[in-house]
C-alpha cells in the first residue's frame, strides 16, 4: 500500500491522502493501527523517504478518524444549592 509506489518518487500530498482514505476506507478505525504498526516497522530500516511517508499517512489516517468520530457532548454544569445560595445573598462588607 505505501511500499513500493512511494519509494521512488517524491510523496505528494494528495499521495498521502489517498493512500489513507484507502486504508480508511478499507479497514475503518483499524486503519489507525495498521499505520502505526507499519510506521513503527520501519523505523528500524534505513529508508527514511518511506518511513516519512508511512508517517504522513499515519497523521491523515489519525485525522480521518477524529474527524468521523463524534464529539461527546457535554451536559451545561448546574450550581448545587450553596453556590444558588451565595449568588442570591448580597457579600457582607468585612472590617
Amino acid at each position: 500500500m505505501f511500499g513500493e509506489r512511494m519509494r521512488w518518487e517524491m510523496v505528494s500530498p494528495a499521495t498521502v491522502q489517498k493512500t489513507a482514505q484507502d486504508l480508511y476506507a478499507r479497514y475503518g478505525e483499524s486503519a489507525l493501527h495498521i499505520a502505526q504498526e507499519r510506521a513503527e516497522r520501519l523505523t528500524c530500516g534505513d529508508d527514511f523517504r518511506i518511513l516519512d511517508a508511512a508517517l504522513l499517512v499515519l497523521s491523515e489516517v489519525e485525522r480521518l478518524v477524529a474527524r468521523a468520530r463524534p464529539t461527546p457532548r457535554r451536559e451545561p454544569s448546574r450550581p448545587d444549592r450553596e453556590e444558588i445560595g451565595s449568588l442570591s445573598r448580597p457579600a457582607l462588607a468585612t472590617r
